[in-house]
């Protein structure tokens, strides 16, 4: 299957996340789709229908597929996000991130799904 076809069934798969706008890029057997971000931010994601896109997503012969999420504190979407992934990296800021912070976001996700850490340089 050539990279516009697939490119193609990318679009497809994420039409079903009609709350918000998709926009699919095919870059080279990279497939990437943004959120426009004009969206109205304070929208919650459709659960069910990101579930069902990522599982045609996986059914399309994806090998890895990643979601970057909005910070875990203060967003509900992270939540409906997560009942879909198969795990989760944190990432935090160096000097930013704290312990306390953390803790919360672990017992708001559950530890089941973690699988590990990124350390960011704080600019």
């Amino acid at each position: 299957m050539g990279t516009g076809a697939v490119g193609s069934l990318f679009a497809a798969n994420l039409s079903l996340l009609d709350d918000v706008e998709v926009w699919a890029f095919d870059l080279n057997e990279l497939h990437v789709a943004a959120i426009n971000p004009r969206t109205d931010q304070t929208q919650l994601l459709d659960g069910p229908a990101f579930a069902i896109a990522m599982e045609r997503l996986r059914l399309a012969g994806y090998d890895h597929i990643v979601v970057d999420a909005p910070p875990v504190l203060g967003s509900a979407d992270v939540n409906l996000m997560t009942d879909a992934a198969d795990s989760v990296v944190f990432a935090l800021r160096a000097r930013r991130s704290n312990t306390r912070d953390l803790r919360r976001a672990i017992e708001q996700l559950g530890t089941n799904k973690i699988a590990g850490t990124v350390l960011l340089q704080d600019r």
